[in-house]
């Protein structure tokens, strides 16, 4: 089974492909595809249309931080961040996609369900941990975030 990481960057993208599925072989390219593979790619790279039919066969998991730490992560590289916004809407596209917010409470019990559908036991040793994501970055505005706080996050952490 290959597993194809899909992510907004500065979201955990590495951290997922070389922590938790370091026993899979990575794949660069769709000619690499196959079983126990995982292939990372940002949603906004231009070759991911290139092997959309390698990664729709695959497992998708999306890695996930708190969209405030994702701005801040932004921020500080100086980043646009109406580019950031239009990607947390892009995400939508991968809704029924697995979803493995690497920084929520939860972090364990979906990477079990994870493991469950890949056939594999993925586990780290990375405590997740909860910290005041708002640090003074207002993401209120954004719309398309709003709804990735809310599913994963709770609407309280705004």
């Amino acid at each position: 089974m290959s597993v194809s990481i899909l992510s907004i960057p500065h979201t955990a993208s590495t951290f997922v492909a070389d922590q938790i599925f370091k026993t899979f072989r990575r794949a660069w390219n769709a000619h690499e595809f196959g079983a126990n593979t995982v292939f990372a790619e940002h949603i906004d790279s231009p070759h991911l249309e290139k092997i959309a039919g390698a990664i729709g066969d695959s497992v998708i998991v999306i890695p996930m931080r708190h969209p405030s730490a994702v701005t801040t992560s932004w921020q500080r590289r100086g980043y646009d961040l109406a580019a950031l916004d239009k990607l947390w809407g892009r995400l939508r596209k991968y809704e029924s996609a697995l979803f493995l917010p690497v920084d929520a409470i939860d972090r364990d019990q979906r990477l079990n369900t994870i493991s469950n559908v890949v056939g594999q036991p993925l586990s780290t040793d990375w405590k997740p941990y909860n910290v005041n994501f708002g640090g003074g970055i207002e993401i209120a505005h954004s719309v398309y975030a709003r709804w990735i706080v809310e599913r994963f996050y709770g609407a309280g952490t705004l």
